[in-house]
């Protein structure tokens, strides 16, 4: 069974800043002037373009009651092409039935992450999520 790691990554592929009521010299001059800084860690800090970015870092905290098991919950974040986000709330419901809940979205997104970079994918995430789904054979269910 594929456990998905618990990482901070920082996407840094950017998205131009929308000003609608300038001219576009105006515009150019502002973005020229600003720079934007992207904190992606403490002791990491990254002047980038001024343009629009995102960066993320990421904390899994499980319910109290949940951190033998490291909790239902599970996500991924890849820079592949931009970069692309994923989180998968595992449903606590199925282990009223003896099953372990945290298995099924940790697999779902173990496979998503592999999946990302598919041909068949084509930046879609509804057709990631179902071929992640198809490639996932532990049971249960998450809200993704």
């Amino acid at each position: 069974m594929a456990r998905v790691p618990i990482f901070r990554a920082s996407i840094s592929r950017s998205l131009p800043i929308f000003l609608p009521n300038l001219s576009s010299s105006n515009r150019n001059s502002i973005l020229k002037k600003n720079k934007l800084l992207c904190y992606a860690a403490s002791s990491e800090t990254k002047t980038i373009r001024s343009e629009v970015s995102f960066c993320i870092g990421t904390y899994l905290i499980p319910h109290p009651k949940k951190v033998e098991r490291g909790g239902e919950d599970a996500f991924f974040v890849s820079d592949y092409n931009g970069g692309v986000i994923a989180v998968a709330d595992g449903v606590s419901g199925w282990a009223e039935q003896n099953i372990d809940p945290s298995l099924f979205p940790q697999e779902l997104m173990a496979n998503a992450s592999c999946l990302v970079g598919d041909e068949e994918v084509n930046y879609d995430p509804r057709i990631l999520i179902r071929k992640a789904h198809a490639a996932t054979s532990s049971v249960g269910s998450a809200t993704v």
